[in-house]
Formats: structure tokens, C-alpha cells, sequence
């Protein structure tokens, strides 16, 4: 999900304005609205600033990327030991 959405998302989800959620979060109307339009994207830390500020909490993972035209090794994990014999 794109950091602007997410943004505005936990905003309205917490029902507040923009004016509302800035000052909670330590930082101006106009930068919250930079944000929300993705016209400037956050640091890591001030996206967990604002979004705590709205009672959300941040999770970040990792996830493998599947490069196009690539099995993901789910796919082949039963083939996966007679693959490896063969080398």
C-alpha cells in the first residue's frame, strides 16, 4: 500500500482532519498534506510518529520478490532434493 493511503486511511479511520492528526503527531497541516498527496513520502520513523499519533501501530516485513517467469520455491519444493542430485 502506497505511504500517502496508508496515511489518510488511519486518519480517517481514527476520524480525525489533518489539522487534528498533525498536531498529535508533531508536525504541520501542510507536511501532512504533502504526505497524503505523496507529494513528499515520510522517514520510516516519522510514518510510525503520525500513525501512532492516529492509535495505529507500524509492521513492517520482508517478503521475497518473485522475478517474472520465476517459481516461487513453494512450487518446486517437493522436486527440490532430486534437483539438488542431479548437480
Amino acid at each position: 500500500m502506497k505511504t500517502s493511503l496508508l496515511i489518510r486511511r488511519a486518519r480517517e479511520g481514527a476520524g480525525m482532519t489533518q489539522v487534528e492528526l498533525a498536531d498529535r503527531a508533531a508536525t504541520s497541516q501542510p507536511t501532512l498534506a504533502a504526505y497524503e498527496s505523496g507529494a513528499t513520502t515520510p522517514r520510516l520513523d516519522t510514518l510510525e510518529r503520525i500513525l501512532a499519533a492516529a492509535g495505529y501501530g507500524l509492521v513492517v516485513t520482508a517478503e521475497p520478490v518473485v522475478r517474472r517467469g520465476a517459481e516461487p520455491i513453494s512450487s518446486v519444493a517437493e522436486e527440490l532434493p532430486m534437483i539438488l542430485e542431479e548437480e
